[in-house]
């Protein structure tokens, strides 16, 4: 991270305008070196870098040494070759669409997408077989960035939720007239869960991955009461799953 940090420092640059760079790159493969530094930027690790593009660690670590020498014009990919096959502007707005739904909804059996996906779609549903670059070229042009994904609980309760934040604040206003502490006292757990590395997601849009809770009994918990105005831990155990 420090790596990463100062040869920001040294070429003046912020993560905002590495993204800014990546969004206006001129080519897939600056494109693509840009992307790589910014998800450096945003705490990755080469590896994991390195694996979201699916590209080699050395690959990105070599990217990375080139910008702290050179600044921006390191990063620079003399275009050689032939253009690739083009996509017409419906065959452009039926990708875009796929890709905002899982693989599987588009006949797919993959769970998440990335250039491979998008490559066999393209060439299932037009006929085109693109390369590498020309398939994450078409995904940044589309307007997809690659993000670390959050989870979206599919258990939780909206109405659930909104009862329970009014009922809490008017408590807040109960406990401040007292000068009490509210302590939440609960269970947590160790989990199983894949996590994955990148999601493809529209620029602006949160990237959310599915995920539900395995077994209680799969599991190793701890319990604890925190009080969320101080940060005060009152009590912290631990407990095995037989």
């Amino acid at each position: 991270m420090n790596e990463i940090t100062d040869a920001l420092n040294q070429w003046q640059l912020d993560e905002h305008e590495v993204r800014e760079r990546m969004y206006r790159a001129p080519s897939p493969r600056e494109r693509e070196r840009w992307h790589a530094l910014w998800l450096l930027a945003r705490g990755w690790s080469a590896a994991q870098a390195a694996d979201a593009l699916e590209r080699d660690p050395h690959t990105i670590g070599d990217w990375l040494a080139n910008f702290r020498q050179a600044g921006p014009r390191g990063l620079v990919f003399e275009q050689t070759g032939g253009s690739p096959p083009a996509l017409a502007p419906d065959q452009q707005a039926q990708l875009k669409l796929a890709v905002q739904e899982s693989p599987q909804q588009v006949g797919i059996d993959l769970a998440n997408w990335n250039w491979k996906v998008a490559r066999e779609f393209i060439h299932e549903r037009f006929g085109l077989m693109l390369t590498r670059s020309s398939c994450l070229n078409y995904l940044h042009r589309l307007g997809f960035v690659l993000k670390r994904p959050k989870k979206r609980l599919l258990k939780a309760k909206a109405a659930d939720r909104e009862a329970f934040v009014a009922s809490y604040a008017t408590l807040r206003l109960e406990a401040q007239a007292k000068g009490a502490k509210i302590f939440f006292a609960d269970e947590a757990h160790f989990r199983a869960d894949a996590d994955l590395r990148g999601k493809w997601v529209l620029k602006g849009q949160p990237a959310l991955v599915d995920s539900t809770s395995p077994r209680w009994g799969a599991k190793a918990s701890y319990y604890s009461a925190v009080c969320l105005e101080t940060g005060e831990v009152e009590v912290t155990w631990m407990s095995q799953m037989g």
